[in-house]
């Protein structure tokens, strides 16, 4: 069964695990993000477990948040390519030179 992204910071399922809650008789069985360690309601099987993870309420204020780390990460990635495109890293360049300044100095 398909997880559900954390509520509390979008990981998707790959980054969740389930986990044996303690030590109480029936085995108790929880969902864990291992990005933000957050834990989901505990439950007697794996698959309950799952269930209850993807049927659980997300607060309004959390998934704002979630949505505004999203557009804050994106604003980020844009401003990493534009930084790139007016002033690109400057190592191909120099590499591309090496042999011409090599020449260079050997006439000189």
């Amino acid at each position: 069964m398909p997880l559900k992204p954390c509520p509390f910071c979008n990981s998707d399922d790959d980054a969740l695990d389930i986990f044996p809650e303690g030590t109480v008789p029936g085995l108790r069985f929880v969902v864990v993000c291992s990005t933000c360690r957050m834990r989901g309601p505990g439950a007697a099987t794996a698959e309950a477990a799952m269930r209850s993870w993807n049927a659980r309420h997300t607060p309004p204020e959390v998934a704002a948040l979630v949505e505004a780390a999203a557009l804050v990460e994106a604003c980020r990635e844009a401003i990493r390519f534009w930084q790139n495109a007016i002033y690109p890293p400057m190592e191909p360049i120099e590499a591309a030179l090496a042999p011409f300044q090599e020449a260079d100095d050997a006439e000189a």
